[in-house]
């Protein structure tokens, strides 16, 4: 063969050569920049029932004293115009994700832990609450 044909044969190979190096990095970067993770966390103070239960809270007898050294600190202190109410909350959060170059999703799942105490205006508990996982 002469040069000239070299040249036009190779001419058209070429341009298909390179369409096929595209193909291969853009699905060499798409395995690249996707994946799947798993995530859990926890924010606020433990109320279990292994931490305190029902009977530790006595209305009209239990301080604000006592719930503090039973709990720790409160995640809210609110004031109230005759005494002050200690909310405490406990969030668990855990989930799963997918990521893709084009395409994504994630699931969550929340739950929440919640105690609130009322209390007196001299610190003396007048009423409270547990979430529907810690039952009264």
């Amino acid at each position: 063969m002469t040069l000239y044909m070299n040249q036009i044969l190779l001419g058209s190979i070429r341009p298909a050569l390179c369409g096929i190096a595209v193909r291969i990095a853009l699905v060499a970067s798409a395995s690249l920049f996707s994946g799947c993770a798993r995530f859990s966390g926890e924010r606020g103070v433990e109320i279990s029932p292994a931490v305190a239960s029902d009977a530790d809270f006595v209305e009209g007898r239990t301080t604000e004293a006592d719930v503090l050294t039973l709990l720790g600190p409160p995640s809210q202190i609110i004031g109230l115009h005759e005494g002050v109410v200690f909310y405490y909350l406990k969030e668990r959060a855990a989930g799963s994700a997918a990521v893709f170059l084009i395409y994504n999703q994630a699931r969550v799942n929340v739950t929440y832990d919640r105690a609130v105490f009322f209390f007196d205006g001299e610190g003396v508990l007048t009423d409270h609450a547990f979430s529907k996982s810690n039952p009264k």
